[in-house]
């Protein structure tokens, strides 16, 4: 036999797990079904006629009264709230309440069906104080998090991901080549054949690897990715992004130092030699083998005492001690080794000692000249040092030859080659035959010129001591009309004015790769920074100051704020007009190039008002 409806209903909320409640349109509890002492502690009789609101936390009150209980009686339906209810025991407990609204005989109630879901709310604010501690770790790491969802074809990433990349949330590249965009060749096929490797073989990668960010910000940046293998197949890969741009600027930093290093301490002249702090040699130079006799096998793990004059040894002792103790900074002396074949030799020793970043001593770098012939001659010594200081000289200006080839290879191309691009632009734009016929002629005298500058880079990369890099009495007319003809295309496309007056002093004496590449530079620069529909104008002129001639460089461009980057204008790499694209090499290498010889650089700017560039080069030096 059923039970009637109401009996079943009954029986229903007497042995439900949710708490079942009936509240007047107030909220009164009229009813409390008997799961109340289990979920909140209260028997049924002890709440009823109460008011509920008396047992909400303060802080959820009017929440509730908002959110579930007016728009209730508005006539809204099956409303959920969570707040917190004082359990008998003290605690407050979270109640998930699902509300109906009832009508009886024109009377309105209130059902409310109640589960305690603290475990659940307990969880949420533990894996969401979880999320955020490992977002903020991340930041303090500076590690970006990332995911691509190979059967979702979605990337996710984190806060730190779109920072670095200079991007907003959810501005996520939309495919591969968007992405593998901020990475300069060849870091792109590099990448690009990585990523191949991880989805389709499924092994992972870790690379360094410049950056150029959406902003146009050159970092290095770090990846990391690993994949999700299900049944062989990547169906997600995962991994990091650091920005090691300040740690990678550093090592190269230091790794050019010591390459410096390396090049001093090897083809020095001089002996130069590394022993550590209980007076072995641990490296040593040519230069001192050939002074003491012994080979770089003999001597290395060899007791310096071995080879000193043992009257000198409790000076040059004592001299160590001092800077060990941290007395002095150096410690120099004249001292007697001891020839492999016998013999004395006089040297004048200096020693510096190297520490760690805590400071503890790691081994002493020293420098030993040989005055063996000071000692016994003083006219000797005088020549010796001469052709020291001649060869040491020699050897300098070699290097910085050497240095700044490359980049006066790449920086001498760039113009005449974008000139061919310019002219090659103009000629598919144009339909007019007669001009297609005139930057044709262009083009062939750009080709020629382009051409010329090569055979001469060449050369002087064949022969080290080349004419190119020598100084020569150049003619200042034809080197500029040389330059010029390299920059036609943009001359043309710019209907630039340039106007020059040699007449004063029509010559000077420079290398002449270095006055070209000076020149190529600074009109280079007039015309890039020159002003937007206004028609470029670059005057130039010479004329002898005192022992000097000089070259006075003027345009009527953008001008530079000397206030703002004066300290800056001529340092590697920096630029002063953000909207205009450029490597800040130009100037660096004209101040290089006429430092080399003895010149000068000055400039005069004002934003808006032009640029005027004052080049100082010494006169022809009459040989002896």
């Amino acid at each position: 036999m059923l039970l009637p409806e109401p009996e079943i209903n009954r029986l229903l909320t007497s042995i439900s797990r949710e708490l079942v409640c009936l509240h007047s349109s107030e909220g009164l509890y009229l009813y409390v079904s008997p799961s109340s002492e289990k979920i909140i502690g209260y028997k049924p009789e002890e709440l009823l006629g109460k008011n509920p609101y008396d047992f909400f936390h303060p802080e959820d009150r009017v929440k509730v009264r908002l959110s579930s209980h007016h728009p209730l009686l508005e006539g809204e339906t099956n409303l959920i709230s969570e707040y917190r209810f004082l359990h008998k025991n003290g605690n407050y407990i979270w109640l998930q309440t699902v509300s109906a609204l009832i009508q009886d005989q024109s009377v309105t109630k209130i059902h409310t069906s109640s589960i305690d879901i603290s475990s659940q709310i307990e969880f949420r604010e533990t894996f969401l104080q979880n999320e955020r501690l490992l977002r903020e770790m991340s930041n303090l790491a500076n590690v970006g998090g990332w995911e691509f969802d190979t059967t979702l074809m979605k990337s996710t990433w984190t806060d730190l991901v779109f920072q670095i990349h200079d991007l907003d949330p959810p501005n996520i590249p939309k495919d591969l080549d968007t992405s593998l965009s901020y990475y300069p060749a060849p870091g792109d096929s590099i990448l690009r054949q990585k990523m191949w490797d991880v989805f389709e073989k499924g092994i992972p990668f870790d690379l360094t690897l410049p950056f150029i960010s959406a902003k146009k910000k050159s970092k290095w940046v770090r990846l990391i990715a690993n994949p999700e293998i299900v049944n062989g197949k990547a169906i997600r890969v995962y991994g990091a992004i650091y920005d090691v741009t300040e740690q990678t600027n550093a090592e190269h930093r230091l790794e050019i130092s010591e390459k410096k290093f390396r090049d001093a301490f090897h083809f020095s002249a001089v002996g130069v030699v590394l022993t550590s702090t209980d007076g072995k040699f641990l490296e040593v130079n040519s230069a001192f083998c050939r002074f003491i006799g012994y080979s770089q096998e003999e001597l290395l793990g060899k007791e310096i005492s071995s080879i000193s004059f043992e009257g000198d040894l409790t000076l040059n002792h004592r001299l160590r001690d001092q800077v060990l103790e941290g007395k002095s900074d150096f410690f120099e002396m004249e001292k007697r080794y001891i020839h492999k074949d016998g013999r004395i030799l006089w040297g004048h020793l200096s020693g510096t000692l190297v520490r760690d970043e805590k400071g503890h001593p790691i081994h002493f770098v020293s420098q030993i000249f040989d005055i063996d012939s000071r000692k016994k001659t003083e006219l000797k010594l005088l020549q010796t040092n001469e052709k020291l200081t001649t060869v040491t000289n020699s050897l300098t200006n070699q290097n910085k030859q050497l240095q700044s080839y490359n980049q006066i290879v790449s920086h001498n191309l760039r113009s005449p080659v974008s000139n061919l691009r310019t002219l090659l632009n103009l000629m598919d734009e144009t339909e007019d035959e007669e001009e297609k016929k005139e930057y044709n002629i262009h083009l062939h005298k750009v080709t020629e010129n382009l051409e010329s500058t090569l055979e001469d880079l060449i050369t002087a990369l064949k022969i080290q001591q080349s004419q190119e890099n020598q100084p020569q009495s150049l003619d200042l007319q034809d080197s500029l009309e040389r330059v010029k003809k390299l920059m036609m295309g943009e001359i043309t496309n710019l209907k630039a004015d340039i106007r020059s007056d040699f007449a004063p002093a029509p010559e000077i004496y420079f290398p002449k790769m270095y006055l070209e590449s000076i020149l190529l530079n600074l009109l280079s620069n007039s015309l890039k920074y020159s002003k937007p529909d206004i028609k470029p104008q670059v005057q130039i002129h010479s004329f002898p100051v005192g022992n000097q001639i000089t070259i006075s460089f003027s345009d009527n461009g953008l001008g530079i704020d000397l206030e703002r980057y004066g300290k800056h204008l001529f340092q590697l790499r920096k630029t002063f007009h953000r909207h205009i694209s450029g490597r800040g090499l130009g100037l660096f290498l004209t101040k290089y190039q006429l430092e080399s010889v003895g010149g000068q650089i000055e400039v005069r700017s004002e934003p808006g008002l032009g640029s005027t560039f004052l080049l100082h080069f010494p006169k022809k030096v009459t040989q002896e």
